[in-house]
């Protein structure tokens, strides 16, 4: 069986290395081997955090002001919004067990 005639656009190669594509071409493709020990990481895995998972959603309305505060803060400490809430929460709630 022949190869259909090659109908590209690319430029003609000379006759050699039209041979070495189709011999290549033509061999089949394999996957790669699977290695018996599983590669082992560059840098080892940190410990899971002992936090509770953050479950529950909550929409909070809040000033341009205080936005713009706690957008300072956070980019100060190099934060997510949600890290500096989360902290700014729980100084409030330490300061409310405090009080009782």
């Amino acid at each position: 069986m022949t190869k259909p005639e090659l109908r590209s656009r690319r430029r003609p190669l000379d006759p050699e290395a039209e041979a070495r594509i189709a011999a290549f071409s033509s061999t089949p493709d394999t996957a790669p081997e699977v290695a018996a020990v599983p590669p082992t990481p560059a840098v080892p895995a940190a410990a899971p955090l002992a936090e509770e998972a953050k479950s529950k959603g909550f929409n909070y309305r809040m000033t341009p002001t205080r936005h713009a505060m706690i957008d300072a803060m956070r980019k100060e400490d190099d934060r997510s919004f949600q890290w500096m809430l989360d902290k700014l929460i729980d100084l409030g709630m330490e300061a409310w067990k405090d009080r009782r």
